[in-house]
């Protein structure tokens, strides 16, 4: 081609078919890394032995677990939801979060860029790259056993959704297990978040369970998750309530429904999640 041909049109559809390949990335990342987790997943817990360690999630609540992941193994914790704000319709996959057991008190995390899709814009947005440690505290038979995590999110996602800046968040998860295969639970955050260019702001995240286990495979649970802002009407709280089902030792289903309040609007969610984990081979 010749360069000095190069016309203003030519170069006009040259930067929207760049920008359309730019803005489809994420998407095309998100549909290769569920294609190699179904790939994964097709080989995960099918068939284990009764001694395995069965898998333990965060999901689906807000609420945050202290269990970590076996050693050496590592967890897929995945979802999308649907939402609906004020006459809007809107939602977001895969919620992929993947963990890998580094010791028996010690976890490696890394929460993914997660796509939203709302009715209110055109195309896909996405989340910023999160990466953190979860460390659990005390012993093993310890009543309430403790959690901590301690992770950053890295400027990464698209512009409606990046804070742009790196932001850190500490967060502390404990629980107790009670009579009749009942179970309280709980967590709570603090972050300082960016603004994108305004000045940060702290925000808090606190989570309290009751859960619930018909059987052992099958778990039900309720919520509630205020969460305070020092932004401009940024407080608000969560009500929501929810199952896990234990399909294999090694996979699991979960789904749940509630409402969030923000400054006095109400949105109606509902999520589905698949999780699996991969032991090493023995």
């Amino acid at each position: 081609m010749d360069k000095n041909n190069f016309e203003p049109a030519q170069a006009h559809w040259f930067t929207v078919r760049l920008s359309r390949a730019a803005t489809s990335l994420p998407l095309l990342f998100s549909l290769f890394l569920l294609s190699s987790q179904l790939l994964l997943c097709s080989g995960a817990g099918w068939g284990q032995s009764a001694d395995v360690e069965p898998i333990s999630t965060d999901r689906p609540s807000v609420a945050t677990g202290t269990d970590l992941v076996p050693v050496h193994s590592i967890q897929f914790e995945n979802g999308a939801s649907w939402t609906r704000d004020q006459g809007t319709n809107a939602a977001d996959g895969p919620q992929t979060e993947v963990r890998f057991g580094l010791s028996r008190r010690v976890e490696l995390q890394a929460t993914l860029p997660n796509l939203h899709w709302s009715g209110a814009s055109s195309g896909f947005q996405y989340d910023d790259l999160s990466l953190g440690t979860k460390l659990k505290i005390g012993g093993e038979n310890r009543g309430w056993p403790l959690a901590l995590v301690g992770s950053v999110s890295l400027p990464s996602g698209s512009p409606e959704r990046t804070s742009g800046g790196v932001d850190p968040t500490i967060l502390m998860a404990t629980e107790h297990n009670l009579p009749h295969n009942l179970q309280i639970s709980g967590s709570a955050n603090l972050a300082s978040l960016s603004t994108n260019g305004g000045a940060r702001v702290a925000q808090s995240q606190m989570a309290l369970d009751m859960d619930w286990c018909a059987r052992a495979t099958t778990c039900f649970y309720a919520e509630a998750a205020p969460f305070v802002s020092t932004a401009q009407n940024a407080n608000g709280y969560t009500l929501d309530g929810g199952l896990s089902l234990r399909i294999a030792p090694l996979i699991q289903l979960d789904g749940s429904v509630g409402t969030m309040v923000v400054n006095g609007d109400r949105a109606f969610f509902a999520t589905f999640g698949y999780s699996f984990r991969r032991d090493p081979r023995r």
